[in-house]
């Protein structure tokens, strides 16, 4: 439920979920078997970020959770940070952020990063946090970065809005889409 006060009264919008739904496989989200290949090909890599842009609503955190659940869990660490947990992922730590309680996404990230997690999945949010991403990135972890923009080419423009210089965005990014 978030609320907020308006000019007229209070707003209010309520969204339901069912965590234990299923997530669906990668090759169900009908994405082109060109595409699919590459994208497979780039979390295969192990490293780097490959980034998953589009505006709200277009699928950025499903295809996200599609690409954990086809990951060997047994195998990987997989961390995913997020602001709320809404759908739950056998084999995934998944972490809700708290910033009440010191559990802030970059707090999440930089202990993700120091438990040597494989993959971490998150959404970077300010300067601190794409920062976090890309020194995992270069460290060794597949960072898989859910960053909303307009399309896969201003995803890479909005990390150096963000802060980043263009030759850490060239050494840290594997895949935009």
């Amino acid at each position: 439920i978030a609320t907020m006060p308006t000019s007229r009264g209070e707003r209010a919008v309520v969204t339901l979920s069912d965590p234990d739904e299923p997530v669906p496989r990668l090759e169900e989200l009908g994405m082109p078997d060109d595409m699919l290949a590459t994208y497979r090909g780039a979390i295969a890599q192990r490293s780097g970020i490959v980034l998953i842009a589009g505006p709200r609503d277009s699928g950025k955190t499903t295809l996200a959770r599609a690409t954990l659940r086809s990951l060997d869990t047994d195998e990987l660490c997989l961390v995913s940070v997020e602001d709320e947990i809404t759908q739950y992922l056998p084999g995934v730590s998944q972490v809700q952020v708290q910033p009440q309680f010191g559990m802030t996404r970059a707090a999440v990230m930089r202990a993700a990063i120091t438990q040597h997690a494989d993959l971490i999945s998150c959404a970077p949010g300010s300067y601190e946090e794409i920062e976090l991403a890309v020194r995992g990135a270069t460290s060794g972890a597949l960072v898989l970065g859910r960053l909303p923009a307009y399309d896969a080419a201003s995803a890479l423009l909005r990390l150096m809005d963000m802060g980043l210089e263009a030759y850490q965005v060239a050494a840290s990014v594997r895949l935009s889409l």
